[in-house]
């Protein structure tokens, strides 16, 4: 019956770095984005999360159940696993960056993953890098699925100076009417509901 889960932390705004120029929220400290059949993803000797005492931890549960079990009444069983790194352990940080407007780095940073906001859907987005040097990384293309958000890894840390500049671009589909429906009922979406955040190492 679970369909996805969420661990994130009750966010103290002075630990996380600053948002979009356009003074959005300071994204929220996700922890793990799971569904099932996923593994944990951890470094062996590289970043951690920093979780300083008496920190809160949220976690949320999609709960959906198959046609079979609609009247059935079912338990979770759940658990929720912590794995403590050495004190040597570089801090995991967050970076928010969205279509509104371009995140220039004030400091040098490694990306190590990426993910959207939940309930992101129908829509291509595409993150992108700028150094000073004019070179140009295209970070990653994908197309979220609205319940299913997930936490992209990547392969090797992308290093990123200071100076770079971050870009996002989002292209949205049409959604599907169900027949009879009115065509005015249809609002597309708003660029600003595109949110996503880098996990990032460095600058310290």
């Amino acid at each position: 019956i679970v369909r996805s889960a969420t661990v994130s932390v009750k966010e103290d705004v002075g630990r996380a770095l600053s948002g979009p120029a356009d003074g959005a929220a300071v994204p929220e400290r996700v922890l793990a984005l799971w569904v099932p059949g996923d593994t944990p993803v951890a470094y062996d000797s590289g970043p951690a999360f920093l979780l300083p005492a008496n920190t809160d931890l949220i976690l949320r549960v999609h709960y959906k159940k198959t046609w079979e079990n609609e009247r059935l009444a079912m338990t979770d069983r759940s658990s929720v696993g912590l794995y403590f790194a050495p004190a040597t352990a570089t801090e995991l940080r967050a970076l928010a960056v969205s279509p509104q407007a371009s995140q220039t780095l004030t400091e040098d940073l490694e990306v190590v993953a990426m993910y959207p906001d939940s309930g992101l859907a129908n829509v291509d987005v595409e993150v992108t890098a700028q150094r000073p040097d004019g070179t140009r990384a295209e970070l990653i293309r994908f197309r979220p699925q609205a319940d299913w958000a997930r936490r992209y890894w990547f392969a090797e840390p992308v290093r990123l100076p200071r100076g770079t500049t971050i870009s996002v671009a989002a292209a949205f589909h049409d959604v599907l009417l169900p027949p009879g429906a009115a065509p005015f009922a249809l609002k597309r979406p708003d660029p600003a509901a595109v949110r996503l955040t880098l996990n990032v190492i460095g600058g310290q």
